[in-house]
């Protein structure tokens, strides 16, 4: 009986070697072409700024990403306040021109200038 045991056990280990060997010449080129590429990313892996990564990525998100949301909002509030600016001066200008067809509006633009209260007279 252990003869028999001795016997499965070695036409297993026969079928296992086989089928790792099927696969070791299935792989073993492959794998040799990405050796010097795996070599150099474990060098950077093992850069010590690798594992500060999550830290900033996590003050990049809490901190930066905020701050370009607002400037996306601040751009548009800028254009509003622009196109504000722009119908105000409009108005002004509008204004002015209906103000200056008045009788005596030239007057208002020929009062004498205000002196500052310590100058003398």
């Amino acid at each position: 009986e252990v003869v028999g045991h001795a016997r499965d056990a070695v036409q297993t280990v026969n079928r296992l070697a086989t089928r790792l060997d099927a696969l070791v010449e299935e792989l073993e080129e492959p794998l040799r072409a990405l050796a010097p590429g795996l070599m150099r990313l474990a060098v950077v892996l093992d850069d010590p700024i690798v594992e500060s990564l999550p830290d900033t990525l996590a003050k990049v998100q809490a901190d930066v990403l905020p701050v370009l949301r607002t400037l996306a909002d601040t751009h548009e509030r800028v254009a509003f306040i622009a196109g504000q600016t722009e119908r105000i001066m409009t108005f002004v200008d509008e204004a002015s021109r209906t103000i200056a067809h008045l009788p005596g509006a030239a007057l208002l633009s020929r009062r004498p200038r205000r002196l500052a209260p310590d100058s003398p007279v």
